[in-house]
Formats: C-alpha cells, structure tokens, sequence
C-alpha cells in the first residue's frame, strides 16, 4: 500500500456507519460483528461469500507438494494449505477504476 493511502479499521467502520443511520451505535457495532461474524461461518464451511455489485469472498485450497529448502536445497514436503481470497464485483471495479461515483 502507498504511504498516500489510508485503510479504516472496524471501531472506525463502525464510527462512519453510525453517523449515516438512525440507529443506536450499539446495534450498529452488532449488525457489523453478525454480518462478519457470518461471512465467516460460511468461508470455514467452505462456501464462497457473493455479495453482488461489491464482491466474492473465495475459499481456496492449495494441494501439498513439494518444495526445496532455500537454505540446503534439499527437497520438503509443503503441507495443503487454504486461504480466502476477494474477487471484485462489477461495481466495485467500475468505482475502483472512476468510472463510476
């Protein structure tokens, strides 16, 4: 990430949503942590998360192989492994790219 750029965290997140809605900030903060919360649940069962216009949340797997210690050289074992990656929706892309507000 560039030094110009600034990320939010969730207080932060939670911060901003409150000021636009009329609603207790309190349920604000529970409506973000249930809505992660189940993004979660879905991702560890292995199901993909499809929120459409913002974007897919994958799970993906990774077959063990084998690899070479960069040290020695000699051959490893590398263990499966799984990670979630983000694949942008259409209309984050267009908004990512200006073309769209």
């Amino acid at each position: 990430m560039s030094p110009t750029k600034k990320s939010i965290n969730k207080k932060i997140l939670i911060n901003r949503v409150y000021e636009l809605v009329d609603c207790r900030k309190s349920m604000v903060e529970r409506v973000i942590e249930t809505f992660l919360d189940e993004i979660e649940a879905e991702l560890l069962k292995g199901r993909n998360v499809h929120l459409v216009g913002f974007g897919t949340f994958e799970c993906r797997h990774k077959a063990g192989r084998e690899g070479r210690d960069p040290m020695t050289h000699l051959p490893i074992q590398i263990p499966e492994s799984a990670h979630v990656a983000f694949k942008m929706g259409h209309t984050l892309k267009k908004g990512i790219r200006g073309e769209k507000k």
